[in-house]
């Protein structure tokens, strides 16, 4: 009989704690999409740069940087 009453209590503590765990998981999945929206993708940047530089081409500069390699000039 105490090995029963040790399964039962085994039972519940593993119940309850994959309850917890399914909390922590919405928990964590609710932050992840929260923080999505601070990000912008690669994909997100280029087109937001390209709207802008057809709205006023004129304040956007190509921008010419030397090249130095590491051999001496």
């Amino acid at each position: 009989m105490a090995d029963e009453m040790d399964y039962m209590a085994q039972a519940k503590e593993l119940a309850d704690s994959y309850r917890l765990l399914v909390h922590r998981r919405d928990l964590l999945r609710q932050q992840y999409e929260d923080s999505r929206s601070w990000f912008y993708t690669k994909d997100e940047i280029i087109y937001s740069c390209r709207r802008a530089h057809m709205r006023n081409p004129s304040a956007y500069r190509p921008v010419v940087h030397q090249i130095r390699w590491n051999a001496p000039c």
